[in-house]
C-alpha cells in the first residue's frame, strides 16, 4: 500500500487546483523557506482526519483557507483530496484504491468522503486504525517530534509504541466499557435511591391505611351532631332577620332626602368648574401665543446674526484671492522661462542620438563577421578531435581484446553451470508453493462464510439497538420536559403559598394581624379569601370590590375594635374591617333592567361565597353591573345613581363622570386559595406522567443492555475472524509474492543462460577474426596532433577579435540608452510645465469669480439686515400686548376657585351626614346578610355534605347520654380529634398494591443491572489482559531492534529502553538510555543536536522494524545531521524503501541525489505556490506528476542543486543550470 496522488484546492497557499502524483520508493520535497512545502504536509495530516489545529499551525481551522494575496481572491473552500494504492489490502475494504476527501467551508461547515461517498470522521479513523496510516501516528515525523520523543513528557514516545503494538482499538473499547460500566454504576445508584424510597412508601400507606379505618367511624357520629345543631341554628337566624328588616326601611328614607339636596348642589358646582375649564383654556391659548411671538424674536435675531457673519467672511475671502492672483501671475512667469531652456536641452540631445545609432551600426556589423569566424574554427577543431579519439580507441581496443576474450569465455563457463543448479533449486521450490496455496485459500473461504454469518447477526442486532435507543432518547426527552414543567408547577405552587401565607398586596395593617390572627377568636380571615370570583371574572370582581377586597371580616364589633386599638398601639399600619354580625338582610334590590349586548349581569351573580356570607355578598356587589370591555357607553349611560358598573378588564365606572382602572400591580387578592389548589393538581398530573415515563425508561434500558451486550459477542466474534482473515490473507499474498518472485526468477536464470551461450559463441567467432596493423595507426596519429595544435593557436587570435568588438558594441548600447532615458525626461518636463501654466490660469480665473460672488453676498445681507430689524421690533410689541390680556384672565380665574371652595365645603357637610347614615344602613344590611349567608351556608352544607335538606327533616341527637349543654362541646371534641388524625388518605389501600407491585419489579431491574456490572468487568478484564501480551511483546521487539540500529547509525554504542513500571505496563513511562561510542552520558538530555536526532531516527526505525507504516513523510529531520551521519541515515531509508514509501521535505544536498523524484515549490506570485517536479527512475511510465491550473510546464533547475543531481536530470529531459540563483 503506498499514497498514489494528492489533490488540493484552496488549501493554504494552494488557491488552484493541484495533482501531484506519488509512485512507492523515496520522493523529494525541496524549496526555499515559506514557499509552501510543509503545507503539503500539513493537507495529508489534515485530510487523514486531523483535528488539532496547533498541529497545522494555526489558531482557528478556518486558516487553512486560502486567504487570497494582492492580486487573487480569497476562497471560500478548501479541499484535499489523497489517493490510497490498497495493492496489498492492508485496509479493510475490497477496493483496491480509496479514496479519501475532506472539505471545509469559511461558514464552518465540513464534508468528509470516502470514495466520494459522504461519510463521518470516525468512518475513516476506523478504517486507518491499526494500519500505521493516520493524522497523529508516527507516519508523519516533524522535528518538534524528534524533541518531543525525547523529552521528558512520556506521552508521545508512549503513542508509538502503543500504535506499532496495536492495542489502540483494544484501549478504545476499554475505554468504551469503562463508560458504560460508569452509566451501570450510577443506574444501579439510582435505583437504589429509588428502592429505598418505595419501600419507605409501602411502610407509609400501611400505616395509612389502619388511620383511614378509625378516621371513618368518627367521621359518623360528627355527621349526627351537625345535622342535630345545624337545624337549631336555623330557627333562631330567621327570628333575628325579622326584627333587622324593619330597622333598615326607616334609615333608607332618611338617606333618599339627604342624596337629593347633595345631587341640587353639586349640579350648580358643575356648572362653576366648566367655567373654570374654559378660563384654563383661554389662559393656555395666550400663553402659547406668547411663546410664539418669544421663539419668533429669537428666529430673528438668531437670523442676524449668521448675516452679519456671513458678511465679514465674504471680505476676507475678497482680499486673500486677490492676493492668491498676483502669486499666480508671477509663478506663470517663471515656468515660461523654464520651458525655453528645457526645449535648447533637447535639440542638442537629438544630434547626439543620431550620431552614437550610427557607430552601433558599424559596432554590430563588425562583432557578426568574428563571430562567423570563430564558429567556422570551432567546427573544424571539433572534426580533428573526433578523428584523434577514434584512431586512440582502435589502438587501446586491439591490445587488450585478445585477453580479454580469454577471461571472458572462462568466466561464461563458470556462470552457466552455477546458473542451471539455481534453476534445478527453484522448480523444486515451486512445487511446494502451489501445494500451500490451495491449503490457504480452502481457508479463507471458510473463514469469509463465517464472517458473512455473523455480520448479518449484527447488522439485526444494531437495528434493534438503534429502535431502542430512538425509543430512550425520546422517553429521555418527555422525562427532561415532565421534570421541567414539574419543577415550575412546584416554584408556581410554592410561590402562591408563600404570597398567601405572608398576606403580600394587603396593607401593613392587615399582615400583622394575621400574622397573629389566633389572638382574636371571632377574626374570619379576609374578604378575598372569602368571595371567590368565578372563572373569567377575577378582574372584574376585584374592581367592584375595589379597596373592600383587602378588608378583614370579623364576627363581632369587640373583635374589631381589639384589632383597631392593637394595630393603632403598636403602630402597624390601618386595615379595613368587615362586622358580619352587624350585616342585617336586606330585601331584593331594585336593580334596573339594563338593555345592550354588552351586559353580562351583576357583580354578586358572579361570585362563590360561604352561605353565611351571601347577604354581605349581595350587599357589596348587587349595585354593580358587569358588562363587556367593549361599547361601554350605552350600559353606563343607563345606570341611575349609586349604582356602578366593571369591565372584564378591570375598569370601573361609577356615574358618568368617575373611571378608574389601569394595569394590575402583582398577583390579585382574590381566588389566591384556589388557584394554589388548581397548581397542587396540576402539579400532580404532571407527577404522575413523569412516574409512567420513568418505568417505561427503567424496561427500556433493560432491554437495551440486553442487546448491546449480546451485540459485543458477535463484534468480538467478528473481530476474531477478521483478524484470521488478515492473517490468512497476508499469509496468501506471501505466498503469492514468493510464487511470483520464483517465476521471476525462473525467467531471469532462463534469460542468463540463453544471453551467456550467444555471447560465447560472438567471443569464438571475434578471436578468429582480429587483425590489426599498430604502425599504420601511431603514425596517423602523430598528424592528427600536429594539426590540432595549429588550429588552436589561430582560434586564440579569433576569440581576442571577437572579445573586443562585443565589449565596442555594448559600450555604444549603454550610452545610447542613457541619450534616449535623458530625452525623455526633458519631454515629461516640458509637458509638466505646460501642465502647470493651465493650472495657475484656471485658479486665477475661479478666485475671480469668487470675488463677484462675495461682493455680490455683502450687499443682499446688508438689505436683509434692515428688514429683519424692522421685523423683530414688531413682534416685541405684539408680545407686550398678549401679555396684558393674560393677568386679566387670571383675576378672573381667582374669583370663580374661590366660589367653588365656599360650595364644597357645603356639599362635604351633607355627605358626612349621609355617610352616618349610610354606615348605619350598612351595618344592618351587612347583618341581615350575614344571617342570610348563615342560613345557606346551613343549608348548604347540609345539602352538600349529607344531601338533606335540613328546613324540612326532623331530626334527633345521635346520643340521648350527652345533655343539651354539653352536645356542642362534644361536636366540637370530635372534630378536634379528626383534626388530630391530619391528613386522611382514604385510598390507602388502593395505592397500597400499585406501591407493593411497583416495589417487586424495581427489585427485578436492580438485579438485572448488577449482572451487567459483572459482566462488564469481566469484558475490561479480558482486553487488559489481551492488550497487555501484544504490549510486551512488541515492546520486546522494537527494544532489540532499537539497539542494532543505533550501533548501525553510531557504528557502534549502546541503547536500550525500559518500562519504568513493569508492573503495569500498559500505562507505564517509557525511558530511552543511549550512549554513543567512546562517551559516558548521564542522560539524553546532555548528547547534542545531531546525536538526538539520530537516536529519535533509531527508535523510529525500531518501531518499523516491527510494524512498517505503508509510507511515511518526514520533514526536515536530516538538518541537525552532518554529511557523514546523513549518509548513514539514507542508506537505512533505502533499506525500508523496498516496503516502505518516503516522503522528505529537505535543504540537503545529499538527500536530494537519493531520492527516486524530487519535487520543487516555488512562489513566483507571492503568497502562491506552485510545484515543479523531476523523476529521476527510467522504468516509469511517462504520466504527468503534477497538474496544476497555475502551472506552465517543467522549469529550468537551479544551479546550486548537487551535480550529481544534474547529472541524472540531464539524459531524461536534457535542463541546463541557469544562471539566476533565484529561478525555480
Amino acid at each position: 500500500m503506498y499514497l498514489k496522488r494528492l489533490e488540493l484546492l484552496g488549501f493554504k497557499s494552494f488557491p488552484d487546483k493541484t495533482i501531484i502524483k506519488f509512485t512507492p520508493g523515496v520522493t523529494s520535497i525541496v524549496g526555499p523557506n515559506g514557499c509552501g512545502k510543509t503545507n503539503i504536509l500539513d493537507s495529508i495530516r489534515w485530510v487523514l482526519g486531523e483535528q488539532r489545529v496547533s498541529l497545522l499551525r494555526g489558531s482557528k481551522m478556518e486558516e487553512i483557507i486560502f486567504n487570497g494575496t494582492h492580486d487573487v481572491k480569497p476562497l471560500g473552500m478548501a479541499e484535499v483530496t489523497l489517493v490510497i494504492q490498497n495493492n496489498r489490502g492492508v485496509l479493510p475494504t475490497e477496493y483496491s484504491e480509496v479514496q479519501i476527501t475532506r472539505r471545509l467551508f469559511r461558514s464552518g461547515e465540513s464534508e468528509y468522503l470516502l470514495n466520494k461517498v459522504p461519510c463521518r470522521l470516525k468512518d475513516i479513523s476506523d478504517l486507518l486504525m491499526d494500519t500505521g496510516v493516520g493524522s497523529h501516528i508516527y507516519s508523519v515525523i516533524q522535528q518538534d517530534m524528534i524533541e518531543a520523543i525525547l523529552s521528558d513528557k512520556a506521552d508521545e514516545r508512549r503513542f508509538l509504541f502503543e500504535e506499532a503494538a496495536g492495542i489502540s482499538k483494544y484501549k478504545n473499547r476499554k475505554k468504551a466499557a469503562v463508560r458504560k460500566l460508569e452509566a451501570t454504576e450510577g443506574d444501579l445508584l439510582r435505583l437504589k435511591d429509588i428502592v429505598a424510597e418505595v419501600n419507605s412508601q409501602v411502610n407509609s400507606l400501611h400505616r395509612q391505611m389502619n388511620k383511614a379505618q378509625k378516621y371513618k367511624s368518627l367521621s359518623e357520629e360528627l355527621k349526627g351532631w351537625e345535622i342535630y345543631l345545624g337545624k337549631n341554628a336555623v330557627g333562631e337566624l330567621q327570628l333575628e332577620k325579622r326584627r333587622l328588616l324593619s330597622e333598615r326601611d326607616n334609615l333608607s328614607d332618611s338617606k333618599i332626602k339627604l342624596d337629593t339636596n347633595i345631587n341640587s348642589l353639586s349640579a350648580r358646582q358643575e356648572e362653576e368648574r366648566k367655567k373654570l375649564t374654559d378660563i384654563d383654556r383661554e389662559l393656555s391659548e395666550l400663553s402659547n401665543r406668547i411663546y410664539e411671538k418669544s421663539e419668533a424674536a429669537h428666529s430673528i435675531e438668531k437670523e442676524i446674526t449668521v448675516l452679519r457673519e456671513r458678511r465679514d467672511n465674504s471680505r476676507q475671502l475678497i482680499e486673500k484671492n486677490r492676493l492668491d492672483i498676483e502669486a499666480y501671475k508671477k509663478r506663470g512667469e517663471i515656468l515660461l522661462e523654464q520651458i525655453g531652456q528645457t526645449e535648447d536641452d533637447l535639440k542638442s540631445l537629438d544630434e547626439e542620438l543620431v550620431r552614437v545609432e550610427a557607430d552601433i551600426k558599424e559596432a554590430e556589423q563588425n562583432l557578426a563577421q568574428a563571430d562567423d569566424l570563430i564558429l567556422n574554427a570551432r567546427r573544424a577543431r571539433e572534426s580533428l578531435g573526433q578523428q584523434l579519439m577514434s584512431l586512440e580507441s582502435r589502438l587501446s581496443a586491439g591490445k587488450t581484446d585478445d585477453s580479454n576474450i580469454k577471461e571472458q569465455k572462462t568466466e561464461i563457463d563458470s556462470n552457466l553451470a552455477a546458473f542451471q543448479q539455481q534453476k534445478n533449486e527453484i522448480l523444486r521450490l515451486k512445487e511446494q508453493l502451489i501445494e500451500k496455496k490451495s491449503i490457504i485459500e480452502n481457508k479463507l473461504v471458510e473463514l469469509k462464510a463465517s464472517a458473512g454469518e455473523s455480520q448479518t447477526k449484527r447488522e439485526n442486532l444494531e437495528k434493534e439497538i438503534t429502535d431502542l435507543d430512538q425509543q430512550l432518547d425520546e422517553v429521555s426527552g418527555e422525562i427532561f420536559d415532565l421534570t421541567a414543567s414539574l419543577e415550575a408547577a412546584e416554584a408556581r405552587s410554592h410561590l402562591l403559598k408563600e404570597m398567601v401565607t405572608h398576606y403580600e398586596g394587603f396593607s401593613s395593617g392587615v399582615v400583622a394581624v394575621m400574622e397573629d390572627k389566633e389572638r382574636w377568636p371571632g377574626l374570619m380571615g379576609t374578604v378575598a379569601d372569602s368571595l371567590i370570583p368565578k372563572e373569567g371574572f377575577d378582574e372584574a370582581i376585584e374592581a367592584a370590590l375595589g379597596e373592600i377586597a383587602g378588608f378583614m371580616l370579623c364576627r363581632d364589633r369587640s373583635t374589631a375594635e381589639g384589632i383597631i386599638e392593637y394595630l393603632k398601639n403598636e403602630s402597624k399600619g390601618k386595615a379595613g374591617l368587615l362586622i358580619t354580625s352587624g350585616v342585617e338582610a336586606v330585601g331584593e334590590t331594585t336593580r334596573p333592567v339594563l338593555n345592550g349586548d354588552g351586559f353580562l349581569g351583576w357583580a354578586d351573580e358572579f361570585v362563590i361565597v360561604p352561605e353565611e356570607l351571601k347577604t354581605l355578598s349581595r350587599l357589596l356587589l348587587s349595585r354593580v353591573a358587569i358588562i363587556k370591555s367593549e361599547n361601554t357607553n350605552s350600559i353606563v349611560n343607563q345606570l341611575p345613581p349609586y349604582f356602578a358598573a366593571v369591565t372584564t378588564d378591570g375598569r370601573r365606572f361609577d356615574g358618568k363622570a368617575i373611571i378608574s382602572g389601569g394595569a394590575r400591580e402583582g398577583l390579585s387578592l382574590l381566588g389566591r386559595k384556589e388557584k394554589i389548589d388548581q397548581q397542587d393538581q396540576a402539579t400532580n398530573e404532571i407527577r404522575s406522567k413523569l412516574n409512567l415515563a420513568r418505568e417505561s425508561r427503567n424496561r427500556i434500558t433493560s432491554s437495551l443492555g440486553a442487546r448491546q451486550a449480546e451485540l459485543r459477542s458477535v463484534i468480538d466474534r467478528q473481530e476474531n475472524l477478521k483478524e484470521e482473515i488478515e492473517a490468512t490473507e497476508r499469509e496468501s499474498t506471501a505466498n503469492q509474492y514468493e510464487y511470483q518472485s520464483m517465476e521471476n526468477d525462473l525467467a531471469r536464470l532462463n534469460k542468463q543462460i540463453s544471453e551467456s551461450t550467444t555471447k560465447l559463441e560472438a567471443l569464438n567467432s571475434r578471436q578468429f577474426s582480429l587483425n590489426l596493423n599498430y604502425d599504420q595507426l601511431a603514425r596517423e596519429k602523430d598528424g592528427l596532433i600536429k594539426a590540432f595544435e595549429e588550429h588552436d593557436a589561430k582560434t586564440v587570435e579569433l576569440e581576442k577579435t571577437s572579445q573586443e568588438a562585443e565589449s565596442k558594441y555594448s559600450n555604444l548600447q549603454i550610452n545610447q540608452i542613457e541619450l534616449k532615458s535623458r530625452h525623455e525626461q526633458l519631454e515629461s518636463q516640458i509637458r509638466h510645465t505646460y501642465e502647470l501654466i493651465a493650472e495657475i490660469d484656471s485658479n486665477s480665473q475661479t478666485k475671480a469669480e469668487e470675488i463677484i460672488r462675495a461682493e455680490s453676498d455683502i450687499d443682499t445681507a446688508a438689505g436683509r439686515i434692515i428688514e429683519l430689524e424692522k421685523s423683530l421690533k414688531e413682534t416685541f410689541d405684539s408680545r407686550s400686548a398678549i401679555s396684558s390680556q393674560q393677568s386679566a384672565v387670571r383675576d378672573q380665574h381667582t374669583v370663580i376657585e374661590e366660589e367653588l371652595d365656599s360650595r364644597e365645603k357645603e356639599i362635604k357637610a351633607l355627605r358626612h351626614s349621609r355617610e352616618e347614615s349610610s354606615n348605619n344602613l350598612h351595618s344592618i344590611e351587612i347583618r341581615i346578610a350575614e344571617i342570610e349567608s348563615e342560613l345557606r351556608n346551613i343549608v348548604h352544607n347540609m345539602k352538600e355534605e349529607y344531601d338533606i335538606e335540613i328546613e324540612e327533616t326532623s331530626v334527633q341527637p345521635p346520643s340521648t347520654e350527652v345533655p343539651p349543654e354539653e352536645r356542642t362541646r362534644r361536636m366540637q371534641e370530635l372534630k378536634e380529634r379528626l383534626k388530630e388524625f391530619g391528613a386522611v388518605n382514604l385510598l390507602a389501600l388502593e395505592e397500597f398494591d400499585i406501591a407493593r407491585e411497583r416495589q417487586e419489579f424495581l427489585t427485578t431491574q436492580m438485579e438485572d443491572l448488577l449482572n451487567a456490572k459483572s459482566t462488564l468487568q469481566s469484558t475490561i478484564s479480558k482486553i487488559n489482559q489481551t492488550a497487555r501480551r501484544l504490549f510486551l511483546e512488541t515492546f520486546e521487539k522494537v527494544r532489540e531492534n532499537f539497539k542494532q540500529v543505533f550501533e548501525e547509525l553510531f557504528t557502534g554504542g549502546e541503547a536500550d529502553v525500559r518500562m519504568i513500571n513493569e508492573d503495569d505496563p500498559l500505562e507505564s513511562p517509557i525511558e530511552i538510555i543511549a550512549r554513543p561510542r567512546g562517551k559516558k552520558l548521564l542522560s539524553i538530555a546532555q548528547m547534542s543536536g545531531g546525536e538526538r536526532a539520530l537516536t529519535a531516527i533509531s527508535l523510529l526505525f525500531a518501531i518499523y522494524l516491527v510494524k512498517p507504516s505503508p509510507f511515511c513523510i518526514l520533514d526536515e529531520i536530516d538538518a541537525p545531521l552532518d554529511d557523514a551521519n546523513i549518509h548513514r541515515f539514507l542508506r537505512i531509508i533505502k533499506t525500508f524503501s523496498e516496503q516502505t514509501q518516503f516522503i522528505i521535505i529537505t535543504h540537503n544536498k545529499i538527500t536530494m541525489e537519493a531520492a527516486d523524484i524530487l519535487y520543487g515549490i516555488t512562489m513566483e506570485q507571492p503568497g502562491v505556490s506552485k510545484v515543479v517536479s523531476v523523476r529521476f527512475n527510467e522504468d516509469e511510465d511517462d504520466d504527468h506528476l503534477i497538474d496544476t491550473a497555475v502551472g506552465d510546464g517543467m522549469r529550468p533547475v537551479r544551479n546550486d542543486l548537487p551535480e550529481s543531481v544534474i547529472e541524472r536530470m540531464t539524459p531524461r529531459i536534457n535542463i541546463q543550470p541557469v544562471d539566476s540563483p533565484d529561478t525555480e
